[in-house]
């Protein structure tokens, strides 16, 4: 008889984990809303067009919030807020901007270029090489 394999992560209870976590999300928002302002301020000083940009894990959209501050006098943008949780996607829908897509996680994978998921999840096995040493 062969083994199975053990199910070392169970993809549901984490869905359930977060979407409990939503309903208490506001205790302790202010951690996210701080780290969320600090990568605004250091994008501010990248010189360059963020035209597509993609929240995935947003909670309620804090991070989409203040990038919008940041970006929105530059150049048009298109948002992408996604979140395992849809408690967390629907609290997000009431605060990020109007031109935001509020996707779930099947979605995402088709707007993320295959390549690029492939390398992260195994670099080496992606097609990308090793630099050459000199």
């Amino acid at each position: 008889m062969p083994e199975q394999t053990p199910q070392i992560f169970n993809h549901q209870a984490w869905i359930a984990q977060r979407n409990r976590a939503a309903a208490s999300f506001g205790t302790f928002e202010f951690l996210k809303k701080l780290a969320a302002e600090r990568l605004a301020e250091r994008l501010q000083i990248v010189r360059r067009d963020f035209i597509d940009i993609l929240d995935f894990g947003c909670h309620t959209g804090q991070v989409s919030r203040a990038l919008q501050e940041v970006l929105a006098p530059k150049a048009p943008y298109h948002l992408t807020i996604s979140d395992h949780s849809a408690a967390f996607l629907n609290l997000a829908a009431q605060f990020v901007p109007a031109n935001a897509k509020a996707v779930d996680k099947e979605i995402v994978k088709k707007l993320i270029p295959k390549k690029i998921i492939a390398y992260f999840q195994s670099p080496l096995k992606s097609g990308t090489k090793k630099p050459k040493k000199r």
